[in-house]
């Protein structure tokens, strides 16, 4: 039920107009020009970054179940203790490096997969003239994003 009554909160707020706190907003003022500048919206399943476009908008679209990983890599059989006194020795003597080619190449593997992008998606705003005071923000407290 929490879920829901922060989604009324939220609803209610934008509807009267409140200002977002401060403390818990991002903003710029200027699109995103990359991925690593979009701003991340979501919930755990579905996902997006959005770029901030006026005159047209793009959102990389997220869905958890897209990944790199081949069907059954996760049951990948995992025995840590064979290997396991030499990684520690070799973390205790500060070499990290082979510590980690080590765990890499027998520990995880094909076992950590990667999230793939479900697609880009473009929306053009037909009129859109360019702004004369851009804002591209994504409010935490709300979980609303705006542009």
């Amino acid at each position: 039920m929490q879920t829901r009554r922060n989604f009324l909160q939220a609803a209610v707020s934008l509807a009267a107009g409140e200002a977002p706190d401060p403390a818990y907003r991002l903003w710029y003022d200027k699109p995103a020009p990359d991925w690593n500048e979009a701003l991340p919206i979501g919930n755990g399943r579905l996902g997006a970054m959005i770029f901030g476009g006026v005159g047209e908008e793009h959102l990389q679209l997220n869905d958890d179940t897209l990944t790199s990983s081949a069907a059954g890599a996760d049951d990948l059989p995992l025995d840590v203790t064979k290997r396991f006194d030499e990684v520690e020795k070799l973390l205790r003597g500060r070499e990290y490096a082979e510590a980690a080619k080590i765990i890499s190449k027998n520990w995880t593997g094909r076992s950590w997969p990667c999230y793939q992008p479900l697609g880009d998606l473009h929306i053009a705003v037909a009129g859109a003239a360019e702004p004369n005071d851009y804002v591209r923000e994504l409010d935490l407290r709300r979980a609303v994003a705006a542009v």
